[in-house]
C-alpha cells in the first residue's frame, strides 16, 4: 500500500463527502483511507458508512470526541502506507495530487515532501494564496532536496499545518501530536523538520483549505492560552536536535510578539486568564533569558512586550504600555499583524 490517508471527523456533514470523493477518485488507487469518527453528533459516520458500502479502502474506526490530536494519532497507529497524509474532513485535494506526491518523494527519496495550501471562501468559492501557505523561500530548492540547515531561520516560516506533507511513515516513527492542545501541528510538524534529512517543495497548489464560518469557534479562543506551552515545546526541540543556540534569540522574538498577538484576539472574558499565563511563563524564564539572549539579536518589539509583562499589573496594564510602543513606533497590531495571523488559522 502506498499512502495511508488519515481523515479526523467531525461534525461535517456538508463537506464530508467533498473531502472523501477527493480522496478516492485520486488517480493513484493504491491507498486506504483511516477515517476517524471523532464522536459526531450529525450525520457524518452514516456518510461514512455508505462509502464503506462502496470501497473496501475506507475503513472507519469510531470513538468518543477526543479532539483533533488523538484522532490523527490513532489514525498513525493504523496506517499500514508507505506514506502518510493528513486532511482535514472541511477540506479536499486536488486532481492527481497522491500520484504527484508519490512520485516525487519516491524520486527523492524524501523524508517528506511539502507542497502549497489554497485557501478557498466556503460561500463565494473565491481562492486567495496566503503566502505562509505559498513558501516561496522554498522555490530555490525547486527540483532538489534539502534539509534545515540550508533553510536557516526560515525554517520557521515553513508552514507548519499537518495538511501539506507527504511523509514516509517510517521516517514519523513513533512521532505523535501533543493532544488536549490547540495549535498541536506545530511541535509535531517542526519536529519533523528537524529529523528529516530530506526534504523535497513541490510548488504547486495540491490542496484546497476551506475557510467558513465554523473555521473559528469561541471555544477555540478559550484556549489560545496554549500556545504558552506549544512555544515551550518548540524551544525543548530545538534543544533535542542540538540547535538550541542558534536559534534562541529567533523563537525568543517569535514567542513574545505572537503570544501576544494571541492575547489580543481573545475576547474580554479569557484575557485575564491569559494574562496570569504570561505573566507566569515570562517571570520563571526571565533568568535564563537575561543570562543567555543576546538581546542585540532580539528584535525591539519582542522584548518590549516581554518586559512589559513582567511589569504591567493587570492586563488592561499590560495593553496599554504594549500599544503605547506600538503606536510610538508606527506598528498597527490589528492592520497588519492581526488580518495576518487571521488569515493562517
Amino acid at each position: 500500500m502506498k499512502i495511508s490517508v488519515i481523515v479526523p471527523v467531525y461534525n461535517v456533514e456538508a463537506y464530508l463527502q467533498q473531502c472523501l470523493d477527493s480522496i478516492l477518485y485520486q488517480s493513484l488507487r493504491d491507498i486506504e483511507v483511516i477515517c476517524i469518527n471523532d464522536g459526531s453528533t450529525d450525520s457524518s459516520l452514516e456518510i461514512l458508512e455508505e462509502y464503506q458500502k462502496k470501497d473496501s479502502r475506507v475503513k472507519i474506526f469510531a470513538q468518543s470526541n477526543r479532539g483533533l490530536a488523538n484522532a490523527r494519532n490513532r489514525g498513525l497507529e493504523k496506517a499500514k502506507g508507505e506514506y502518510v497524509i493528513f486532511i482535514d474532513s472541511d477540506d479536499y485535494f486536488v486532481r492527481d495530487a497522491f500520484e504527484m506526491l508519490y512520485k516525487a518523494s519516491q524520486e527523492n527519496q524524501a523524508d517528506f515532501t511539502l507542497f502549497k495550501l489554497l485557501n478557498f471562501d466556503d460561500k463565494t468559492g473565491e481562492t486567495s494564496p496566503i503566502n505562509y501557505f505559498d513558501m516561496p523561500f522554498l522555490k530555490r530548492f525547486d527540483g532538489e532536496v534539502f534539509s534545515h540547515h540550508d533553510v536557516g531561520e526560515r525554517l520557521f516560516n515553513i508552514s507548519v499545518t499537518a495538511p501539506g506533507k507527504l511523509f514516509k511513515r517510517e521516517f514519523i516513527g513513533n512521532l505523535r501530536f501533543p493532544e488536549d492542545l490547540l495549535f498541536e501541528d506545530t511541535p509535531f510538524v517542526l519536529e519533523t523538520i528537524f529529523k528529516a534529512q530530506k526534504m523535497y517543495f513541490i510548488d504547486e497548489y495540491l490542496y484546497m483549505r476551506r475557510i467558513h464560518k465554523d473555521s473559528i469557534t469561541q471555544s477555540r479562543y478559550s484556549r489560545f492560552s496554549d500556545c504558552i506551552i506549544i512555544f515551550n515545546m518548540m524551544a525543548d526541540i530545538t534543544r533535542k536536535y542540538g540547535e538550541y543556540e542558534m536559534y534562541k534569540e529567533k523563537l525568543f522574538s517569535q514567542k513574545s510578539a505572537n503570544t501576544y498577538t494571541r492575547f489580543m484576539q481573545v475576547d474580554e472574558e479569557y484575557k485575564s486568564d491569559f494574562y496570569d499565563k504570561i505573566k507566569k511563563d515570562f517571570t520563571s524564564k526571565r533568568a535564563e533569558f537575561e543570562n543567555t539572549l543576546d538581546f542585540n539579536k532580539v528584535k525591539p518589539r519582542s522584548r518590549h512586550i516581554f518586559y512589559c509583562a513582567l511589569n504591567s499589573n493587570d492586563y488592561h496594564d499590560f495593553i496599554e504600555l504594549v500599544e503605547s510602543f506600538n503606536n510610538k513606533t508606527g506598528i498597527s497590531l490589528f492592520s497588519r499583524v492581526f488580518k495576518k495571523l487571521l488569515k493562517k488559522i
